[in-house]
């Protein structure tokens, strides 16, 4: 039995490759807009002190207050929020602080947010988490806001 092809087969393979470039072209998109959603996200949540984190302890505030800091959870110099960025890459993007940022005092600032992401009792420092809210918060985001097969579409049919 022999298959006999019908139909422009060239053109077929051609748009198959013009598929693969428009999908990647499109989810290196959605990466780069979902990473400064992440940042928006981030940082907002920072300025509105608004995951509902345990207030900071009088005796803490006064010695922030007394070296002139901030007087917000998560802001005590700003470095932390001033750190906070993304980078988007073939595969996927990242948001935080990154690794080597340090604080005024020389601190490394990726820890100090995991130390307040996850608390450290050792010390007395609550659990005062930013990334896990953040991370479910923009995965409604996305779900709202990143429809890659409507944007596939659209190329396709220009």
């Amino acid at each position: 039995m022999r298959i006999q092809k019908i139909g422009n087969w060239e053109q077929a393979f051609e748009r198959l490759k013009e598929l693969k470039s428009i999908i990647a072209e499109e989810v290196e998109i959605a990466f780069e807009e979902t990473a400064a959603e992440a940042v928006d996200l981030l940082r907002g949540h920072i300025e509105q002190q608004d995951l509902g984190w345990r207030p900071l302890s009088e005796e803490y505030l006064l010695s922030k207050a007394k070296d002139g800091f901030a007087q917000e959870t998560l802001m005590r110099s700003k470095k932390m929020y001033e750190s906070i960025t993304s980078k988007s890459s073939k595969g996927g993007f990242w948001a935080g602080v990154p690794e080597g940022e340090q604080s005024d005092e020389g601190q490394s600032i990726s820890m100090i947010a995991a130390i307040h992401e996850f608390g450290a009792d050792s010390v007395g420092i609550e659990p005062r988490p930013l990334y896990g809210p953040t991370v479910n918060e923009l995965k409604e985001w996305m779900k709202k806001n990143i429809d890659l097969d409507a944007r596939i579409l659209r190329r396709l049919q220009k």
